[in-house]
């Protein structure tokens, strides 16, 4: 399925939403999430191997095709410890499609990331406004038999279309 030029919203309880799942398993614990200027704003409470609760800012970059990057910033509580290097060594743990590209920065990949799922895609721009983030997309192709198969799984999806 081809998608012409279309524009995606994201909300920040949406946003949030997204954030606890993803982290609801495992050591890391998200205190607060919300958008901020020119990005979004996030306090972590990290579990091992020593409690930290870092206060991120990730702004994201201008896209480019299927990529657009995220620039990290903000306090690690973790005295010499730049962000720099605390991505580096988190990086290994990334998902795929997501990856440290070095200066702070973080590229993700929405064709790996999506597993597929999407692909042919082009972003035109990722801006954050008051209450939302706004994803602009030149293009973009879903597999259908991807997105059956996603839909289907009650694994992927809450509560599965049974």
């Amino acid at each position: 399925m081809f998608i012409e030029g279309t524009r995606i919203r994201i909300t920040e309880g949406e946003i949030r939403e997204a954030a606890a799942a993803l982290a609801g398993a495992g050591d890391v614990k998200v205190r607060d999430i919300h958008l901020a200027e020119n990005g979004l704003a996030v306090e972590l409470e990290l579990k091992s191997p020593v409690a930290l609760s870092p206060r991120l800012h990730l702004e994201p970059l201008q896209p480019e095709g299927a990529h657009f990057g995220l620039r990290v910033s903000g306090q690690l509580g973790l005295g010499p410890v730049t962000a720099d290097m605390a991505i580096a060594m988190m990086s290994a743990r990334f998902p795929p499609g997501v990856s440290y590209v070095g200066a702070s920065t973080i590229d993700v990949d929405l064709e790996l990331v999506t597993n597929g799922l999407l692909y042919d895609v082009d972003v035109e721009s990722v801006e954050v406004a008051p209450g939302e983030v706004r994803i602009s997309l030149r293009q973009l192709s879903v597999s259908t038999p991807r997105l059956i198969a996603a839909l289907a799984d009650v694994h992927d999806v809450p509560g599965g279309f049974h």
